[in-house]
């Protein structure tokens, strides 16, 4: 079950599109990439997992599995891709990297109820984006994100455009910080996931854990 549930949200094992022979490490940062490659374009903030030192030159293994549906599809639909460090500018992480998919339900029973359960997920390129069960087709709904904070255990997400889809509120009526969504994490886990608020106490979602 584990192995499955990993696949299905993108997490990352062992990296393996460096070569075994490089020297690698494994790291945790985020990055902004300073020009267009062929997978990503240039501007794109990602998570850069492990670096690699092959013949003098450093390269990168970045998550793409945290990225936009778009973004992801111009890369192939992989669940990483290894740039050249050269390309990236490392850059502060925001309070809404806390967050990463959330599926509709107040826990996970089974791997099929889990699989047919819409997604919420938030983007390290900065897309709110809420899914019809499955990744491999388009969102119904993807906001860009503005802003985002943390307060206590509510991560606040800000748009200037509604969030479809989504129990956000309007706060303002101008600028880049109209619409507002708060996701709780209700400090509520078993053993097999995390429980969230999104909007209201009551629009429960979870987080897998895989600690079974």
């Amino acid at each position: 079950m584990v192995s499955t549930l990993a696949i299905t949200i993108g997490l990352i094992g062992l990296a393996t599109s460096i070569q075994a022979n490089a020297k690698t490490t494994f790291e945790d940062y985020y990055a902004v990439t300073t020009k267009a490659t062929k997978a990503l374009p240039k501007g794109t903030r990602v998570q850069v997992y492990r670096t690699a030192t092959k013949n003098g030159k450093q390269f990168a293994s970045v998550d793409v599995s945290r990225l936009s549906y778009e973004v992801q599809k111009r890369a192939g639909n992989k669940y990483s891709v290894v740039i050249a460090t050269a390309n990236l500018k490392k850059i502060a992480t925001p309070a809404s990297d806390k967050l990463t998919v959330l599926s509709k339900g107040a826990k996970y029973t089974t791997d099929a109820r889990y699989k047919a359960a819409n997604k919420l997920k938030v983007t390290t390129d900065g897309y709110v984006q809420y899914f019809a069960n499955s990744f491999k087709k388009a969102p119904i709904s993807s906001t860009k994100l503005t802003a985002s904070r943390a307060k206590g255990n509510i991560v606040y997400l800000y748009s200037k455009t509604n969030m479809a889809k989504l129990p956000d509120k309007h706060i303002h009526k101008h600028g880049n910080y109209q619409y507002r969504l708060a996701i709780r994490d209700n400090q509520k886990q078993d053993e097999l996931s995390q429980s969230y608020s999104v909007g209201t106490l009551k629009n429960l979602f979870y987080d897998v854990t895989m600690k079974a």
